[in-house]
């Protein structure tokens, strides 16, 4: 008769034991790999909304003691090179600089802004992409999620060339 009553002991702590290890393993699979999945998809949620809010600033915020927004200083910058002069009453202004301020501000070290021309041929779909201006950091190889950005300058123009940015944020 003992021996019954321990093997039926032993019995019920080792169907315990594997219920327990089995709703573990479970657990783990089921809330720890969608925890991690959930916090990366509000992180990159988060990363876009300030990339929106950095561009919508870049259009909108004068820069001080000019009455030009940034956008309009790049434009100038890409018609009168570097550095735009404004005359006796701003001088000298150094646009890369200001740019580079600008998105220092926002992302640290962790941006990068090219401005390429892009001509379009309006008989024919072709197009044609010349890069001008490179500004910020440059793009570790070991990233896992690079995000872009596409930013159109405000550069008036005869031909069909539109300029636009790319704003590259790791």
């Amino acid at each position: 008769m003992r021996s019954k009553g321990q093997s039926m002991e032993l019995m019920e702590i080792l169907i315990a034991v594997t219920g327990v290890c089995v709703l573990l393993i479970i657990s783990y699979f089921l809330f720890g790999s969608r925890g991690s999945f959930l916090s990366e998809v509000v992180t990159e949620s988060n990363k876009y909304d300030k990339m929106t809010d950095v561009v919508n600033e870049f259009y909108t915020s004068k820069i001080a003691g000019t009455q030009r927004t940034l956008s309009q200083l790049l434009a100038d910058r890409i018609i009168a090179k570097n550095p735009v002069i404004y005359g006796k009453k701003f001088g000298n202004i150094d646009v890369d600089n200001q740019t580079a301020q600008f998105f220092n501000s926002y992302f640290g070290k962790n941006w990068r802004f090219e401005v390429k021309s892009v001509v379009y041929d309006v008989n024919a779909t072709n197009q044609s992409s010349s890069e001008a201006i490179n500004l910020g950091y440059r793009i570790p190889n070991n990233i896992r999620r690079l995000q872009t950005f596409e930013v159109l300058i405000p550069v008036p123009t005869i031909e069909n060339e539109i300029w636009k940015g790319y704003l590259y944020v790791w």
